[in-house]
């Protein structure tokens, strides 16, 4: 990405863009909590401060965002689920599996799975999908099945009762604390060392847009949340 920088400044990117799997991957595999995961953000460190030192080399006043889309919980096999323990096996078609379950009912048998995914259990709360929490932003999409089962955060449901779980994952609901996101932001439209309260991703949008220049799609973001860490003068252009 720094070679893009090195051309004359009518040819060199706008927006550039990178992504670091190394994190995310180590989470899954190993636990977020993990020595290997730690690692994974070392180096994540690292080549960011190598990207930063060269623009800076380069006289390249760049605003860098750092985000990320979710968060990591730790799993266990002695947190599980299985799904057949929530409604019988021939009443219910397994969508997804995981954090949370999409589950659509075997034609002649939607009485019965609604009556079982209706009842309460422990660490798992189901929802038919006209019913699911406005909140979540969930459930009016045609693709999205007849019920929706949302786990505890930290537990799994799964397809079979013996089923291989992943030291780590994400999909719970956004409200709890290990699914929140990064986002640090550095540059001259920002102010230094200011904490934003907690938003939505999708406000990350019609910021990039206001930095650009260009106007926004139509889309579910705001600025108002991230006008705290604005500088004065991008305040002005919104």
């Amino acid at each position: 990405m720094l070679s893009w920088f090195d051309r004359p400044s009518e040819k060199r990117p706008a927006l550039s863009l990178l992504y670091f799997d190394g994190v995310d991957h180590s989470g899954h595999k190993h636990g977020p909590f993990a020595p290997e995961t730690h690692a994974a953000s070392r180096e994540v460190d690292t080549a960011i401060a190598r990207l930063m030192a060269g623009l800076a080399e380069r006289h390249v006043a760049a605003n860098i965002l750092i985000v990320s889309d979710h968060g990591m919980t730790e799993l266990s096999p002695q947190r599980v689920i299985p799904l057949s323990s929530l409604a019988t096996p021939h009443s219910m078609e397994i969508v997804t599996s995981g954090p949370y379950a999409g589950i659509n009912p075997v034609p002649g048998h939607e009485r019965e799975l609604a009556r079982s995914l209706s009842a309460q259990r422990d660490h798992v709360t189901c929802w038919s999908k006209d019913r699911i929490p406005e909140r979540l932003h969930y459930g009016t999409n045609p693709r999205v099945p007849a019920w929706l089962c949302l786990a505890e955060n930290g537990w799994t449901l799964t397809r079979e009762p013996h089923e291989h779980v992943i030291a780590g994952t994400h999909g719970y609901d956004m409200a709890a604390p290990d699914m929140t996101a990064t986002f640090i932001a550095s540059g001259p439209a920002f102010l230094s060392h200011k904490t934003l309260p907690t938003f939505d991703n999708v406000d990350v949008y019609p910021l990039l847009m206001m930095l650009l220049g260009l106007l926004p799609e139509n889309n579910d973001g705001s600025l108002v949340p991230l006008q705290g860490g604005l500088r004065d003068t991008y305040r002005a252009i919104q």
